[in-house]
């Protein structure tokens, strides 16, 4: 883990030393997933452009279908992009065809995690080039992702203060705040035409949430006693 510091002086006259401190603090925020997110990609493939996206329109409606049939909303089936472009076939060098493909690009929004055999039993029941994958989430996440930057800005003047206190000296105001939001990537597609997965394989475990915020802080010296 790297920790950045950074301590900077400048005087103000008679008035003694005053600076700044810059801190990079770091929070986490661990939760068990209560959603799944599907991932599919549909292809229609055709010499003709508008047959090819006729082909992947139905492979789409039919895991629209499959999936509101299994319970899933309405609202958590979204359709990501289309695509279609112009193909080649070759042998030899040479280009013995041509034909377009569709891509019909799908989100899918579980609940129930218990769901994700029978949703891949539902991708995988398409008679049609597809690819799939799966991204574990939480209901809870923005409450989450929000106790992480907290968790970060709290980190951050924890270690100014044992900066400052090194040197015999106060964390003052807030000059600058920046944060950096990191979270576990969404996985990429993968091949799943030849997969059987009738049960569900995945276990829950946790997702761990990543924050960071980078905080400048103003430092000077301690009031002077009175009675001194």
């Amino acid at each position: 883990m790297i920790k950045t510091f950074l301590l900077s002086f400048f005087f103000l006259g008679s008035f003694g030393i005053s600076g700044q401190i810059t801190t990079l603090g770091q929070g986490e925020v661990s939760l068990v997933p209560d959603q799944v997110h599907f991932y599919i990609m549909v292809k229609g493939k055709n010499e003709d452009a508008s047959r090819a996206l006729g082909q992947s329109d139905t492979f789409a409606a039919a895991i629209f279908d499959g999936f509101i049939n299994l319970g899933v909303l309405e609202e958590n089936i979204q359709t990501l992009g289309l695509n279609v472009y112009e193909a080649h076939d070759y042998r030899d060098g040479q280009v013995v065809r041509t034909y377009f493909v569709a891509e019909h690009r799908i989100k899918v929004t579980l609940n129930d995690l218990s769901k994700i055999g029978p949703g891949f039993r539902i991708v995988n029941g398409i008679e049609a080039e597809h690819s799939v994958s799966i991204q574990l989430d939480s209901s809870q996440r923005k409450m989450a992702e929000d106790q992480a930057l907290a968790n970060a800005i709290i980190d951050a003047r924890k270690k100014a203060t044992i900066m400052a206190e090194a040197e015999n000296l106060l964390v003052g105001d807030i000059l600058q705040m920046t944060n950096t939001f990191l979270s576990a990537p969404q996985g990429t597609y993968q091949d799943m035409r030849t997969t059987d997965m009738t049960t569900n394989s995945v276990m829950p475990g946790q997702i761990t949430l990543f924050s960071s915020a980078t905080v400048v802080y103003e430092v000077h010296p301690p009031d002077p006693d009175p009675g001194e």
